[in-house]
């Protein structure tokens, strides 16, 4: 089963995604702000993908990219925003900072559950697990 980490400050976001992925077979965990989702990206080592928020106060996800970038373990997850920011500037940036995808909120649970599925086949793929 793939463990998802949804980092995002807003309770409602943390349930639809869970709610959204929870029955399409996704163990789902969520922190509240950036630095309690590095923390826990730091102790979970089973973790498939995090989805991020990218205005959250404190550290915004482009902060939790940064860290992970900088960090480089071999256990970190990819990782895809999820925000209601659709500029190309801002997307541009996002991939720079290493994102592998990318939702516009408010997303439809269908659109999540594919996303996130394309994403953990990949890395499944690529890990051969």
């Amino acid at each position: 089963m793939s463990k998802v980490l949804i980092i995002d400050d807003a309770e409602t976001m943390r349930r639809a995604v869970t709610d959204a992925l929870s029955p399409a077979g996704f163990t789902v965990v969520s922190a509240p702000d950036g630095f309690r989702g590095i923390a826990a990206l730091k102790e979970m080592r089973d973790l498939s993908l995090v989805i991020i928020d990218l205005n959250m106060p404190g550290m915004s996800g482009f902060g939790v990219l940064d860290w992970m970038r900088k960090d480089g373990s071999a256990h970190l997850p990819p990782a895809v925003f999820m925000t209601t920011e659709v500029s190309e500037a801002t997307l541009s940036q996002a991939k720079k900072a290493g994102a592998v995808g990318w939702l516009v909120k408010p997303c439809r649970a269908e659109q999540l559950v594919a996303v996130v599925s394309r994403v953990v086949a990949k890395r499944s793929e690529r890990h051969g697990s």
